[in-house]
């Protein structure tokens, strides 16, 4: 999908600028970290000018910490290491884009939710 422009109006009138939005992109997982099952849990990120968004929910292999889960592209990154709120806790994304759990669970099967957003330069 090409870039596209987001824009709020009120009849003829901008309620606010226009910001460019690349749409969701598919995130490549690693590290023996997969999609929970379903397209609704499908791990995606976007910016939305100059702020990122992360969507999905993957499912964590069990006994596993301090893993990347997957990498930001270039663009995409955030300008300082970002502590991210995903169920769980000690999850965060480095300036390299890795994007980090921390904690897992001893569990066969622990999913673990991306949803959260943050602002880039």
């Amino acid at each position: 999908m090409a870039n596209k422009l987001i824009q709020l109006k009120n009849g003829n009138d901008n309620l606010y600028p226009t910001h460019p939005d690349t749409g969701w992109k598919d995130l490549v997982l690693l590290n023996g970290v997969t999609q929970r099952s379903g397209d609704l849990y499908k791990p995606q990120y976007r910016k939305i000018g100059n702020v990122v968004y992360l969507k999905g929910q993957v499912t964590i292999p069990a006994h596993s910490q301090n893993i990347i889960l997957g990498v930001l592209p270039i663009g995409y990154r955030p300008p300082y290491e970002s502590k991210c709120f995903f169920i769980g806790f000690n999850n965060w994304i480095d300036t390299g884009g890795n994007i980090w759990i921390g904690d897992t669970s001893t569990e066969p099967r622990y999913y673990q939710s991306l949803e959260t957003y943050f602002v880039i330069n």
